[in-house]
């Protein structure tokens, strides 16, 4: 069985890869934080888990068994994977303000509230997800 940590590593791969082939976000992946976030989401759905989308003014992350799980926390400094408990977790973008149960619904926050359009978490930049079972 795959663990939340082994998923955000595999995930964090597609974004770096991503980010490199398209040349799209520089390599701390600054600013893919809605992508990638995303893309994580739907590779935990996939593996059983119940994760959350988290965002608040300037980042995106999931929210799943208690646990922040951050795969673009290098753009703030941190480790390529950051997974570590929701309470511990004091930086401001890790901060939640809204939360969604789809990366559908964070496509559409994104569009209404006007981001960059290779920033929006749209199906065609998630391809390659895990299947669901």
């Amino acid at each position: 069985m795959l663990t939340l940590k082994m998923i955000a590593k595999q995930t964090r791969k597609w974004a770096r890869d991503k980010a490199r082939q398209e040349k799209s976000f520089p390599p701390d992946l600054n600013g893919m934080c809605g992508v990638a976030t995303a893309r994580l989401f739907e590779d935990l759905l996939a593996a059983g888990f119940s994760p959350e989308i988290a965002i608040n003014s300037e980042h995106c992350f999931v929210i799943c068994n208690g646990q922040v799980v951050d795969v673009t926390a290098t753009q703030f400094g941190y480790r390529p994977v950051e997974v570590r408990p929701l309470m511990r977790s004091q930086e401001s973008f890790w901060e939640i303000c809204s939360t969604f149960r789809s990366s559908e619904e964070l496509a559409e926050h994104q569009k209404i509230n006007g981001w960059p359009e290779e920033q929006i978490a749209t199906p065609r930049k998630l391809r390659g997800c895990i299947e669901r079972q």
